[in-house]
């Protein structure tokens, strides 16, 4: 009983000595945020003052708090903590972990980052969560003057938008990074990241040297509400640039998806980027004053139905691939407001392998307003550039300067009116198998040392006027009731149809190469339609079959006449088809009564046998 007593006092001793140290060690690890080599903190702020120069801090728990990181440590939120309130950013990394804003804050403020002074800032794998209705263009921003070498890297800038479908004008969105100038000494690399949600501008006033690479950006609408009134006021932009004298910016491999308006202050290289804007149109905006080409054929554009919009001049001109349909703004608002189109699609271009232009012109006033913008420091029709007319067409008064070559091409089932002046001083060609009409009103004036070249394939019909005192080529299929006068050269083409060489065969005839003109019914055996044959020596003859043993030695097909030699022994027999075949191996005996002498030979050759067997018994 007293050994039971013993035990039991041994437990409550024990006991009570437990119970305080445990209450002592759980009540601090109910508040503490962070640790640093082992050693907790109840805020970051005293994480990252305690913290040694290369050491990490460790997130414990998510963190609401403003802090300022200012030296060469590692922030590391274990891939699940989060830090509310205003992150500013001078040295160090930050690593696995979210920022966003404290929701006190009316402008939204989550991330300054750069510093004066050069050092080293990376943010891997942060995820920067803005507001949506909480927002400044200053709600994350590079610091201005910035020495610092800034990397940011597989990181994720997006918002949480409840727009309920809307695109245009929506309630929710957010800035996205706001870019000071930088120093020389600054640079920041912006790789592997991605922009989703929506946003009014991802990357603003991108500056100094800065390169953006492998990123994807995915915005969620076209224009958003009560924004900025400046610049393209509500509408998306993906990439602006500041207009820094330093700036060298370089934008390469990345996915613009719908992401919104491209506007560039200064020169930048853009390259392998795919640009996709199948969703929501925008535009591409160089400012006049760079005054050099920005160049944009390396890139690939997604554009489904919508159009893509460039808004450039003369002097910097965006430089798209060959092939790239694109409509030009300026030329449409530069178009007087009493016969402006509703909208800039009718202003259609693209540019060529060699660089020239082919523009394309919806309309009658897209048309005359191609020729009309020298004065508007635009792109125009210039030399060697083509006019291509896909639909019917109507010119008043264009003028092609002396120093000018322009191709005019009229598509099939397209046609070209000319009811006012056509003043060449300069040279036209027109081709294509579309119709070119002079009205009753159209006059057509060649100046000396101009020319107008109008191609056979191409339908003309002059009711009108043509003044030549140049060159004038048309073809001799022209019609209408016009006149052509004039002290210049005019002269007449055939519409020829080229009909290539073909062999002739053993029992088909082939032909030469030639050229025939239906309109005059001539033929010619030279392109330039110089030197004229008759039908007949177009023809090349039949070869004829050469046949041995049965066959053509040159295509192989039989002889019908043809009739095999017969060997000596087929003529053994008398001609009877009814007669027996005769062996000609057999003894020539004279005597055709094979039968009988067998016959006779095996009776002899029987008595002869039985009769020796019979003599052989007798005497046996």
């Amino acid at each position: 009983m007293k050994k039971k007593i013993f035990a039991m006092g041994l437990s409550l001793l024990f006991a009570a000595c437990c119970f305080p140290k445990m209450s002592f060690a759980a009540e601090p690890a109910e508040n503490v945020v962070a640790k640093v080599n082992g050693k907790t903190y109840a805020t970051l702020k005293e994480a990252v003052d305690a913290a040694p120069e290369n050491s990490t801090v460790t997130l414990l728990s998510d963190v609401t708090e403003d802090v300022i990181f200012n030296k060469n440590i590692t922030v590391d939120g274990a891939s699940k903590y989060t830090i509310s309130g205003a992150s500013t950013v001078k040295a160090g990394t930050l690593t696995n972990l979210t920022l966003k804003p404290n929701e006190t804050n009316t402008n939204g403020k989550l991330l300054t980052i750069g510093n004066g002074d050069s050092t080293s800032i990376n943010l891997e794998n942060v995820t920067i969560h803005y507001s949506v209705t909480k927002r400044s263009s200053g709600s994350a921003v590079t610091v201005s003057g910035n020495s610092a070498t800034i990397k940011i890297n597989h990181c994720r800038f997006i918002n949480t938008p409840n727009n309920n479908g809307t695109t245009t004008d929506a309630p929710e969105w957010s800035y996205g990074l706001y870019v000071n100038e930088q120093n020389d000494a600054g640079s920041i690399t912006f790789t592997n990241n991605e922009f989703n949600g929506a946003f009014r501008t991802m990357l603003a006033n991108v500056s100094g040297n800065f390169l953006i690479e492998n990123c994807e950006f995915i915005n969620s609408v076209y224009s958003v509400a009560n924004g900025p009134t400046g610049g393209s006021a509500g509408e998306a932009t993906t990439i602006t640039t500041s207009a820094a004298s330093n700036n060298q910016i370089v934008v390469k491999n990345n996915m613009l998806d719908n992401a919104g308006s491209i506007y560039l202050q200064t020169q930048a290289n853009f390259t392998g980027n795919t640009i996709k804007n199948d969703k929501f149109e925008h535009y591409i905006q160089a400012k006049g004053s760079i005054g050099q080409p920005i160049d944009f054929k390396n890139n690939t554009f997604q554009l489904g139905t919508n159009n893509l919009v460039v808004i450039d001049v003369a002097a910097t001109p965006i430089l798209l691939p060959a092939g790239q349909p694109a409509v030009n703004y300026w030329i449409w608002s530069d178009t007087p407001a009493n016969v402006r189109p509703a909208d800039y699609s009718d202003y259609k271009y693209m540019y060529n392998e060699d660089g020239s232009i082919t523009f394309m012109p919806q309309s009658d006033v897209a048309f005359e307003q191609f020729f009309a913008q020298k004065t508007n420091g635009n792109i125009q029709v210039n030399d060697q550039d083509t006019v291509l007319i896909e639909k019917n067409l109507k010119i008043n008064d264009i003028e092609i300067d002396s120093d000018k070559n322009i191709t005019f091409e009229i598509a099939k089932d397209a046609t070209l009116e000319i009811a006012g002046a056509l003043d060449i001083q300069g040279k036209i060609t027109v081709k294509g198998e579309g119709a070119l009409i002079i009205t009753e009103q159209g006059k057509v004036n060649i100046y000396s040392d101009a020319a107008l070249t109008v191609s056979p394939d191409t339908s003309l019909k002059n009711n009108g006027f043509i003044s030549n005192n140049g060159e004038l080529t048309i073809p001799d299929t022209t019609t209408g009731n016009g006149t052509i006068e004039g002290t210049g050269i005019t002269e007449k083409v055939h519409n020829a149809v080229h009909v290539e060489a073909k062999e002739p065969t053993c029992d088909t005839d082939g032909n030469i190469e030639y050229w025939y003109c239906s309109f005059c019914d001539k033929y010619f055996s030279d392109k330039a339609l110089t030197q004229e044959i008759s039908k007949e020596k177009t023809s090349r003859k039949a070869l004829g079959h050469k046949y041995e043993n049965g066959k053509c030695t040159v295509c192989g097909k039989a002889d019908p006449n043809y009739k095999p030699e017969t060997s000596p022994t087929d003529n053994e027999n008398d001609g009877n088809s009814n007669q027996e075949f005769s062996n000609s191996h057999a003894p020539k005996t004279g005597d055709n009564n094979h039968i009988g002498l067998m016959i006779a030979l095996m009776l002899g050759a029987s008595i002869a046998f039985f009769g020796v067997k019979r003599d052989k018994k007798q005497h046996g």
